[in-house]
């Protein structure tokens, strides 16, 4: 009978490490990589609950980029709209010029042939931003 016990008091000794054994690795793993969920195993409610917040913060950076590139279209476009107003103040300016009688032909069809090519300027702006 004294047998007998000292093998069940083996067997349940032997049980307890391999249980602490379990434990301790597994907080090996979770020092090891830092996360206190490492598998499903571990705590399958917060697992999910982690994954589904790891996307949230997939598609809020995604937004973020979104955002970013949305400024970026944004600032370019303001750009070609300053850009464009100079033009046009440009144009008016060569206009006021030319409509004032004391430039001669020759003068006018210079302020007229860089009317033009504001003009080009102003439609290339438009179409290419």
């Amino acid at each position: 009978m004294i047998s007998l016990l000292r093998n069940v008091s083996s067997l349940t000794s032997q049980r307890s490490i391999r249980h602490s054994v379990r434990a301790i690795e597994q907080t090996s793993r979770s020092v090891a990589t830092g996360n206190r969920l490492n598998s499903a195993a571990d705590d399958p409610a917060s697992l999910s609950l982690s994954m589904k917040l790891e996307a949230r913060e997939r598609i809020v950076s995604q937004s973020l980029l979104n955002v970013a590139n949305g400024i970026s279209v944004t600032n370019v476009m303001r750009s070609a709209l300053d850009e464009m107003s100079n033009v046009t103040a440009r144009i008016s300016e060569l206009a006021e010029q030319a409509a004032n009688g004391t430039f001669t032909d020759n003068q006018r069809e210079a302020l007229n042939s860089e009317a033009q090519a504001l003009r080009k300027e102003y439609y290339r702006l438009a179409l290419n931003t």
